[in-house]
């Protein structure tokens, strides 16, 4: 007699690993069946058997993410290359080793597991650093939000003043030196009142030139 789980005997942090894995080892790509891969209960031995099906699913995708998935299942994963959703859930996953986050780094992508791997809490501040130093996309944009960036490499940042996302995002870290932020800030706003006078002039100059065609245009109709 086949057996019914609820949703709730899948999410319930309590509920044994052995009705975890008879929830999951008929691999029904349900809500039922993503509950119990994220449940803390789940063993990275039940997380392991989902992830080597190598099915492209939610429940896939809820086994990378669970933090009990071993550091070697994340590697081995991650070494793919894929830009999948399991990828960027292995890569986001807190026990991500650090060798898998800097491996996929270092591929120099501007994808959404390098996005993933750039805000993995775990990323070492000398990777964040160098992707800061080098880059200017959107990876680099989720490494300066990184709590473990380092102040200097926010500060660094700053100094280029410019006006982009990945200053913006740099100014809004909680790690990111006060006086650096304010004077980043001070600067923008100058810039942006010398652009705005500049389009006054402008457009002063273009009311004037549009005045002067219109005197010589009435000028020659009365010369007509």
């Amino acid at each position: 007699m086949e057996k019914y789980y609820t949703e709730e005997i899948a999410d319930n942090i309590n509920t044994n690993p052995k009705i975890l894995w008879d929830i999951l080892k008929e691999g029904n790509d349900d809500f039922i069946s993503e509950k119990a891969a994220l449940n803390p209960n789940c063993t990275s031995k039940i997380l392991e058997n989902i992830l080597k099906r190598k099915r492209k699913s939610y429940v896939s995708y809820a086994a990378a993410k669970n933090p009990n998935c071993s550091s070697k299942m994340l590697f081995d994963i991650l070494k793919n290359g894929k830009s999948d959703m399991v990828s960027i859930s292995a890569a986001s996953n807190p026990s991500c080793p650090i060798e898998a986050l800097e491996m996929v780094l270092k591929r120099n992508k501007n994808d959404r597991v390098s996005c993933a791997a750039a805000s993995n809490r775990f990323c070492p501040s000398s990777v964040l650093f160098d992707i800061i130093r080098n880059r200017c996309d959107d990876v680099a944009c989720y490494a300066v939000e990184n709590q473990s960036c380092h102040p200097q490499a926010l500060e660094m940042v700053l100094k280029r003043g410019n006006d982009d996302d990945v200053s913006y995002y740099a100014s809004q870290n909680p790690n990111c030196p006060v006086a650096a932020k304010r004077k980043w800030n001070m600067a923008i706003l100058i810039r942006e009142k010398v652009k705005r006078k500049n389009k006054q002039i402008m457009d002063i100059r273009q009311g004037i030139h549009k005045k002067e065609r219109d005197i010589d245009g009435s000028i020659e109709t009365l010369s007509l």
